[in-house]
């Protein structure tokens, strides 16, 4: 009989015993960002996705990589005709990934063509929640506690435009920031992990072949300080590699195409205007819609110094890929992204910036300003990426590349115009709430 009583006192102990944090954490870090993704399904893609959202049925069709199928009279800028062949002028990748949510969709008699936007929303939301996962299994080796890594990785995904730009459509974003989220993963976990990091780069270097300038500089810490998994971490980035070049010859016309037409020419933009608007611009910049990584700069210092041998070297080669990144877009002639919310091309660098942010989050965790600050920062973030994703398109797009220097004006920027549309869109509610309220 006290056996009984015992066990019972035991279960009902285990009953009302939290659940550890980081037990939690993980389905946190995922499945948290994939539900608030999903809110409303809003999808927000172009011309710039098309491609992918139609790969699949073309696939399922029987016309592979072929999209004839879909064109007709004039060739819209994201088609193109190569060797009597209608082919995507953007990489193929996110439409490949967009196959398994296609698939599950047309065992359930869904029309694809018809519910194409929906299903890709869910395939670019999905990517992007699981970018959330890996990061925050990246920054548990770099924080303090797993509760200081999933608050970091929630920052991220609230508080960058991988909520507002990568989870909106299945362009190229998501799967570059899931990409890099796992080798970045792999890289800090080390050992026998590492090599996976050479095929996750090797993805994400053939799904934007700008990721390149932030995977060298990590496949040169590899060959530095993991020199024993060097040969894995090279085969397995072979893979994509041998992908795309089978792909670019066949469908592009040349092993050594990257799909668009890109050619010094898109390269002749000022450096220094360039960069102060990837930075600064009210409509655009990194530091205006994601304030708070101000606060990584004394990490960035901080792990310039000598340091031992080992994964904490690895920050250095991360603030070398950032710097290749805006230098990069700093040259670009259209370096505010064309018609699109916030700093898009720089998405792919939130990844390290939130590993260098976890470097410097002891020093801010210590003080009650600096902590008061990041919170306020955090906030102001995630509303405004809660604009992009939820509010926008507000108006301002509208023949921004004709009109460059709304790109710098503080009055009717892209984040006053969106908070004015989600006021218009709230007025009317409100005003139906007060006078339900004054008639009881």
């Amino acid at each position: 009989m006290s056996s009984v009583s015992g066990f019972r006192l035991r279960a009902s102990a285990t009953l009302r015993a939290p659940i550890p944090v980081a037990r939690l954490a993980p389905w946190i870090a995922l499945l948290l960002p994939l539900f608030v993704y999903n809110i409303g399904f809003r999808f927000q893609g172009g011309g710039d996705s098309t491609p992918a959202e139609l790969l699949p049925i073309s696939l399922f069709h029987g016309h592979g990589f072929d999209f004839r199928e879909f064109v007709s009279g004039d060739f819209p800028y994201w088609f193109r005709l190569v060797r009597g062949r209608v082919v995507s002028n953007y990489p193929v990748l996110p439409g490949l990934l967009n196959v398994p949510t296609y698939a599950a969709a047309r065992l359930a008699h869904v029309d694809l063509e018809t519910h194409g936007s929906f299903l890709s929303a869910l395939t670019a939301s999905a990517i992007a929640a699981l970018s959330v996962l890996f990061l925050y299994l990246a920054l548990t080796y770099v924080c303090r506690s797993k509760s200081e890594a999933l608050l970091l990785a929630l920052v991220y995904a609230f508080g960058t435009t991988v909520w507002s730009v990568a989870s909106r459509a299945m362009m190229q974003h998501a799967p570059s920031v899931l990409f890099l989220s796992i080798a970045l993963w792999a890289l800090l976990r080390g050992g026998k992990t590492v090599p996976w990091a050479g095929l996750a780069l090797g993805l994400a270097v053939v799904n934007r072949p700008a990721n390149v300038v932030v995977a060298v500089p990590l496949a040169v810490y590899v060959l530095l300080y993991e020199r024993r998994r060097v040969l894995a971490f090279s085969l397995l980035a072979l893979v994509p590699g041998i992908f795309h070049v089978w792909y670019a010859g066949a469908y592009w016309g040349s092993p050594f195409s990257l799909a668009q037409d890109v050619s010094t020419a898109n390269f002749a933009g000022h450096m220094w205007s360039g960069l102060a608007g990837l930075l600064v611009s009210p409509s655009r910049g990194l530091l205006v819609f994601s304030s708070f990584f101000l606060f990584l700069v004394p990490g960035a210092v901080t792990v310039l110094r000598p340091l031992p041998p080992g994964r904490e070297r690895l920050p250095r080669y991360l603030i070398v890929g950032i710097l290749l990144m805006l230098l990069l877009y700093s040259r670009w002639v259209i370096w505010w992204g064309g018609h699109c919310f916030g700093y898009r091309l720089l998405t792919e660098l939130t990844p390290s910036l939130t590993i260098l942010l976890a470097v410097s989050y002891r020093r801010i965790a210590r003080s009650h300003v600096l902590s008061f600050l990041f919170v306020l920062t955090v906030a102001l973030s995630i509303y405004i990426h809660f604009l992009g994703a939820m509010i926008a398109p507000s108006g301002f797009n509208d023949d921004i590349d004709l009109q460059q220097r709304r790109l710098w004006a503080i009055r009717n920027s892209e984040i006053e115009l969106s908070t004015r549309k989600l006021i218009r869109e709230l007025a009317p509610r409100l005003g139906v709430a007060a006078r339900y309220s004054a008639s009881e």
